[in-house]
């Protein structure tokens, strides 16, 4: 926080002015103090070192904070609105917010102007890809009222000028211009997807699908299952076959 915004206690007067460094003046940053996961701020900065080699250091630090008071608004709406699993409330940067920034390298692989994130829920992958790439167009499309009213005010929050949310079925919304990429993360087999999202994507536009680990059929990719993993592939373009991507790759120890 700014030292303006030190309270007399040494509390931060706003939970929303939040510390992306190391060492907080108050000397109890409201993210460190009631966020379970551990070490978010160190998980996140090798993250976005890793991914994000593209910005520099300063747009870098700046998408740390704005993904720290994400995890803040997931712990405190989370609190009144299911927008995780149970069991993975203690674990969100982990088993989440992680796993959509490797999502960023092969969306930047390809034309991603505009970006449909399918069954956003809580906005994964959306949120992060959207704090990390800003000059794409990202809509969060979200069936569930009280989901798209939380991505609503994470867009408010972090003033994400370069997202929308929609309130709808993907199957009964219509946009007026066709995406370049659709985003949908363990919500639907890839055939399934492709069905849900035909009327949505452009004619050469790409999926960018993240698997669950069990789905290991050939129709999937052929994987082994025992691994999350995702696909990114054109379905509507003729001789394009989908590339299976490990996601293998850890942050950190």
């Amino acid at each position: 926080p700014r030292p303006e915004s030190i309270g007399p206690r040494g509390e931060c007067s706003t939970w929303n002015d939040l510390c992306h460094r190391d060492a907080c003046p108050a000397g109890r940053c409201p993210v460190l103090s009631e966020m379970p996961d551990k070490e978010p701020p160190q998980r996140l900065a090798m993250a976005l070192e890793e991914v994000c080699q593209d910005l520099t250091l300063v747009e870098r630090e700046a998408a740390k904070a704005d993904l720290l008071c994400y995890l803040q608004m997931l712990r405190r709406w989370g609190e009144r609105t299911n927008l995780v699993s149970s069991r993975d409330r203690d674990a969100v940067c982990e088993r989440h917010l992680i796993p959509s920034l490797l999502l960023r390298p092969s969306l930047l692989a390809v034309r991603h102007g505009s970006v449909l994130d399918l069954g956003s829920g809580a906005g994964f992958p959306g949120v992060p890809l959207a704090v990390t790439t800003q000059k794409s167009r990202f809509t969060l499309v979200e069936s569930r009222r009280r989901r798209a009213s939380f991505l609503r005010a994470v867009v408010r929050e972090l003033s994400l000028e370069n997202s929308r949310v929609v309130n709808a079925r993907i199957e009964n919304w219509h946009p007026v211009t066709p995406a370049d990429v659709a985003l949908a993360r363990s919500l639907a087999r890839p055939s399934r997807v492709t069905d849900l999202v035909k009327h949505a994507l452009a004619p050469d536009g790409f999926l960018l699908v993240t698997l669950p680990p069990d789905a290991g059929s050939s129709e999937d990719g052929g994987a082994d299952g025992r691994r999350p993993r995702h696909a990114l592939w054109q379905p509507f373009a003729e001789g394009r076959g989908a590339v299976d991507i490990p996601m293998e790759r850890r942050i950190g120890p």
